[in-house]
């Protein structure tokens, strides 16, 4: 008897910790998403989708930007900003403009 009490025991406590994990996966999903959104949205603010000088797509992870014409534009670090200063009419066609 006292083997079947602790068998059922364990199957419950096994039980109840799967349903946990599907509700940590559940809400790590959510979070996952709730970030790509964030970024698309920090992203759509600049008008370049890809930096002009090295070429990476534009991200919430770029911090350095330049108003340009009408335009505000990412770039990944102030060398990358700093090149596209020096002769911009050259390098705005590589920003691939959104707009």
């Amino acid at each position: 008897m006292k083997n079947t009490i602790g068998l059922y025991s364990v199957t419950v406590m096994i039980l109840l910790a799967a349903c946990n994990n599907k509700k940590a996966s559940n809400e790590v999903a959510a979070a996952q998403q709730k970030d790509e959104v964030a970024k698309k949205i920090i992203a759509s603010k600049y008008d370049n989708t890809i930096d002009p000088r090295c070429g990476m797509e534009v991200t919430d992870d770029m911090t350095d930007t330049l108003q340009y014409e009408k335009y505000v534009l990412g770039f990944c670090s102030p060398d990358c900003k700093d090149y596209f200063k020096k002769n911009p009419k050259d390098h705005i066609a590589e920003a691939k403009l959104k707009k």
